[in-house]
């Protein structure tokens, strides 16, 4: 067997998360689909967790901070990110560390080089006092998923629009899964939309993989879960 086709062969053995519709579901607000009703989303979300893009390449993510406010206001758990890898020091700067968040690395964009996010990871592991959560798809698998680097120890929030996860090497415990994103449909083939997210067209929804308790347990909050969740 080639050495591609051993590559190839390896991946395809990786194991799978199968689609289940009785996880918590949660919605990644952006500037195409912002958050625009938190009372709302807050209602219908089943893990209190909201995603935010909160920079990238240093830039100040539009409807980022307003849609942060607005959740914590809510007592929502919010996972905050940069897409790309470029100033870890700009994104602590927007989202310093505080009870009840989460920082990601979305690793996307032309400053998604292996270099660049382990130093974003160590700079923001430093700040927060534990890893950041990782997202990775298509350009990780791209790199090969490259084994023992900073990356590992980082929650891992996977990407795939179907019916399964399949694991990826390289990268920490699975704690979310993007089941759909953008135009795409969900597992059960039908466009999926969350309340009090603005359209066009369906958002980005995201499957929780991990129970409630290690969802707030990783992101230091304080007191009981929202009113109303599982």
């Amino acid at each position: 067997m080639s050495i591609e086709n051993a590559k190839t062969d390896q991946l395809i053995r990786q194991p799978v998360i199968e689609w289940d519709p009785a996880r918590p579901v949660w919605a990644d607000c952006n500037r195409y689909h912002p958050l625009v009703d938190p009372d709302a989303y807050a209602a219908a979300c089943g893990c209190g967790l909201l995603g935010v893009k909160v920079s990238e390449g240093g830039l100040v993510a539009k409807t980022g901070q307003t849609a942060i406010e607005a959740a914590e206001a809510r007592g929502l758990i919010v996972v905050g990110y940069e897409y790309g890898a470029a100033d870890p020091e700009r994104f602590l700067e927007l989202f310093p560390p505080k009870p009840g968040r989460l920082p990601c690395l979305d690793f996307e964009g032309k400053n998604a080089t292996l270099e660049l996010a382990e130093k974003w990871v160590a700079e923001v592991t430093a700040a927060y006092g534990r890893p950041p959560w990782f997202y990775a798809g298509f350009m990780w698998r791209a790199l090969g998923q490259p084994e023992d680097t900073a990356l590992a120890a980082c929650p891992w929030w996977g990407a795939q629009y179907g019916p399964h996860l399949r694991m990826m090497r390289g990268v920490g415990k699975p704690v979310a899964w993007q089941f759909r994103g953008g135009s795409t449909v969900g597992p059960d083939g039908a466009p999926m939309t969350m309340p009090g997210i603005a359209g066009p067209g369906p958002c980005d929804l995201s499957a929780l993989l991990c129970s409630i308790e290690e969802l707030w347990a990783m992101a230091g909050a304080l007191g009981p879960a929202p009113q109303g969740m599982p």
